[in-house]
């Protein structure tokens, strides 16, 4: 038998003890990712074919296998444990929506002061599982990692009954934190610019004219609203046709269409000159400084932060200059994650500091991509979504984005329920819906009716 100090495994960098603290205060719950399955031959996921593929991938996912020690120390860290019980951590679930599914398992923080793993499953009418984990071991693209790994276990695997636990081994990977194997540290001009803004009154302060949703309370739950659209394979490729021929990116017209429609909405509904911009943001990924792979359950992220002016008519040209912001970020980004560190580890009153006060950011958009998978085998993906809470001192809104297999495109809508009101997340969806028609549109008529 392994003695606790063999499975330690190390203790948590700044990034992953930021989370650690976000979830333990109650101010976030999980990430979700969920994917719905198909066979050839009409198999279902039921506990015979899901939990022979389950095994593999904890022996595969170290992330999958931890649980996290000295909790509320200076620096809390990670230790395997011996054994996972599937029986806990899979949950059978039929007639349920997706939304409904989510909007349950943004409600249930994980418990960090036990040894249970810090990720779970819900199978939804045995064809749909949707993993919810803790987002001090995986950030978005983990989710993506999980199902490629569950893909390619189910097609390797035969349906048996194997039991419940499953032995954790000492030699699944766990990769080191970001900032060990990236370069984070932040240019002293930077560090300056960031303790001014924080010792400023918000009234100085870029924030001061920025909409950020409603402001925060001083009552943390995790209490989150989701809306999802879904847009089919053909309107997506004339999407992306459009984006290519104006030199922009999914992501970055997806954030000059969003910027466009909060616009509108917030001119309807508030007072013109009470905002100028929008506080926004965008995780980007450090994978490609880091040597994690695609196919790593890892926390190994930056954010770029920007103050768009309010634009009610979408612009290609914002749309295309941000596509250049992008691509420079995915090198640049990494000193916004090292200002973690000046933190010293006193995640509390940072995030207690943020009660009873603006909220600091509106928008927020993360998009893990189009998950392309092999079509010539048995188990298929049908369909895919994203999603994730941080919904109380976060982001008013977060647009979700993912690509199935298919070609067509998922975007869940997620927001805290005091952070905007329904009739404000209804009018966005609505508007979003209709512009992002109106680009697809375009790009017909600009081909004309003998191309198409």
């Amino acid at each position: 038998m392994t003695t606790n100090v063999e499975r330690r495994i190390r203790g948590a960098g700044p990034l992953e003890q930021y989370h650690i603290t976000r979830a333990a205060l109650q101010l976030d719950s999980c990430v979700i990712s969920a994917a719905e399955y198909s066979h050839a031959g009409g198999f279902s996921l039921s506990k015979r074919v899901l939990f022979p593929a389950l095994r593999v991938l904890i022996q595969t996912h170290g992330a999958l296998g931890v649980h996290i020690i000295d909790r509320d120390a200076v620096q809390p860290g990670y230790s395997r444990l011996r054994s996972v019980n599937l029986a806990d951590v899979v949950e059978y679930v039929h007639g349920s929506t997706i939304s409904e599914v989510m909007e349950t398992q943004f409600l249930r923080p994980f418990d960090t002061s036990s040894e249970a793993p810090l990720w779970r499953l819900v199978v939804l009418d045995e064809k749909i599982v949707v993993l919810a984990w803790h987002h001090c071991i995986g950030d978005g693209l983990s989710g993506v990692a999980f199902h490629r790994t569950l893909l390619k276990a189910l097609q390797q695997t035969q349906p048996q009954d194997i039991g419940s636990l499953v032995e954790v081994p000492l030699t699944a990977k766990f990769l080191p934190s970001v900032e060990s194997v990236v370069n984070v540290s932040p240019p002293l001009l930077n560090v300056l610019r960031v303790i001014l803004n924080l010792l400023l009154p918000t009234s100085w302060t870029p924030r001061a004219t920025a909409w950020t949703g409603n402001p925060v309370g001083h009552t943390p739950h995790t209490a989150t609203r989701v809306r999802i659209m879904q847009f089919s394979a053909l309107d997506v490729a004339r999407f992306h046709e459009e984006c290519r021929s104006h030199k922009a990116t999914v992501t970055s017209t997806l954030y000059a269409l969003t910027i466009s429609v909060l616009s509108q909405i917030i001119q309807d509904m508030e007072p013109l000159e009470k905002y100028k911009t929008i506080a926004a943001s965008i995780p980007i990924s450090l994978r490609s400084l880091s040597g994690a792979s695609e196919e790593d359950m890892c926390e190994c992220v930056s954010t770029h932060h920007s103050y768009p002016a309010f634009q009610p008519e979408f612009s290609w040209r914002l749309a295309s200059t941000y596509a250049s912001t992008l691509r420079e970020q995915k090198t640049a980004s990494p000193p916004a994650l090292g200002m973690l560190g000046y933190l010293f580890g006193r995640f509390v009153s940072y995030f207690t500091g943020k009660y009873d006060a603006k909220r600091e950011r509106g928008l927020e958009i993360s998009n893990v991509g189009r998950i392309v998978t092999r079509g010539d085998n048995a188990w298929s993906i049908d369909d895919m979504w994203f999603a994730q809470c941080d919904s109380y001192v976060g982001s008013a809104l977060k647009l979700n984005v993912v690509g199935p297999p298919s070609g067509s495109l998922t975007l869940t809508v997620t927001g805290g329920r005091d952070a905007t009101e329904d009739t404000f997340v209804d009018a966005f969806v609505s508007l979003f819906e209709a512009r992002f028609a109106d680009i697809v549109k375009s790009g017909l008529e600009g081909k004309g009716a003998h191309d198409i």
